[in-house]
């Protein structure tokens, strides 16, 4: 009798097993485990220097000095390449995964799930591309589109960059309060910009022009990511 429940009960399990959806390998992570960080010093995650290999999660921030860099792997086919001197912060959303960029120059390769702020605006891939987005200012940044075309969006309209362009956009400057950190006292220099970055502005300036693809171009950074 007890031999015939237990294979009921296991008969039970398995039809279940069967009749739920497989996970995929995103799904079937932690929400908040973004990806795998290598690094190159000095780089930090979160304040604290980054051993050999570390795991980033979501709201994460990624800092590298002059001579460092951070290499992100999302998944086999997404990469992001954090250069020198620069800081960014990624986090999922129910959609995808959205990163800041509050200073220096960040490489990317993903597909139309990923969406960046940097400069008061937003950038986002139309499809599967290879990308760079370097902030110049509070409100500017140099975007590269490599392969596939990316979308620059400000609050009055929305600009593409194809394929082999770059663009230099101006966005209307953040409000002199968000620019200052809007008076909170003891926030870091990258979080006060993060607040400012995190304003969509106006596109007030455009300036396309063409680029010159190389090979070396078919890696998502100068380094072969």
């Amino acid at each position: 009798m007890k031999k015939r429940v237990s294979v009921q009960v296991v008969a039970i399990v398995l039809c279940g097993l069967l009749a739920s959806p497989a996970l995929s390998p995103l799904s079937a992570a932690s929400p908040a485990t973004m990806g795998r960080v290598v690094a190159k010093a000095p780089a930090t995650l979160n304040g604290v220097a980054v051993p050999q290999e570390a795991t980033l999660f979501s709201g994460d921030r990624l800092t590298t000095g002059d001579q460092g860099w951070a290499r992100v792997y999302l998944s086999a086919s997404e990469k992001i390449f954090l250069d020198s001197s620069s800081e960014a912060r990624a986090s999922r959303r129910a959609d995808g995964i959205s990163i800041e960029l509050t200073r220096g120059g960040v490489h990317l390769q993903t597909g139309a799930n990923v969406s960046l702020t940097a400069g008061g605006l937003e950038v986002v891939p139309r499809e599967k591309a290879v990308w760079q987005v370097r902030q110049t200012s509070l409100n500017e940044v140099v975007v590269v589109a490599l392969k596939g075309s990316v979308e620059v969006r400000g609050s009055n309209r929305t600009v593409e960059v194809p394929a082999g362009r770059s663009a230099r956009v101006t966005a209307t400057p953040p409000p002199p309060a968000a620019a200052a950190g809007g008076g909170s006292y003891g926030l870091s220099p990258g979080a006060k910009a993060g607040i400012a970055a995190a304003i969509i502005g106006g596109i007030v300036a455009l300036v396309v022009i063409a680029y010159n693809q190389t090979e070396n171009d078919s890696n998502v950074s100068p380094n072969g990511l």
